[in-house]
């Protein structure tokens, strides 16, 4: 990559970041006013009540986040577990759909269900 790129793709990769944070902040703090104090801790707040509760819980959340992310960083990725339940959950779907569509499937699996779950293996 060339030299003056590198500083343009550091400010785009730092801008995306910025703004997942930001939405994902936006989005706690809407649903903390709204859901829980607005609803539970005081049903007759203003908009101004409701607003303030918003940002204070703002802050709060990303003190929080920022003091956590450090302690995250040498987790592994839950994006790998996510894509991989994800990845078996596609395959486990896919198999229900032949089994439904396709009579050979049905006959197919429920023999292969039956050999893996033999009764008779079991009680050898």
């Amino acid at each position: 990559m060339p030299g003056p790129l590198t500083g343009f793709f550091a400010a785009v990769m730092v801008g995306a970041i910025l703004s997942s944070f930001n939405s994902a902040l936006n989005a706690s703090a809407t649903l903390f006013s709204l859901g829980v104090y607005k609803n539970i801790v005081n049903k007759d707040a203003s908009e101004e009540q409701v607003v303030k509760s918003g940002k204070i819980f703002g802050w709060i959340f990303a003190i929080v986040a920022m003091t956590i992310a450090p302690l995250l960083a040498n987790v592994p990725s839950i994006l790998q577990r996510k894509y991989r339940n994800t990845m078996l959950l596609a395959q486990h779907r896919m198999n229900y759909f032949q089994f439904l569509s396709d009579p050979t499937s049905r006959w197919e699996i429920a023999m292969r269900l039956f050999i893996r779950f033999n009764p008779r293996d079991v009680a050898e």
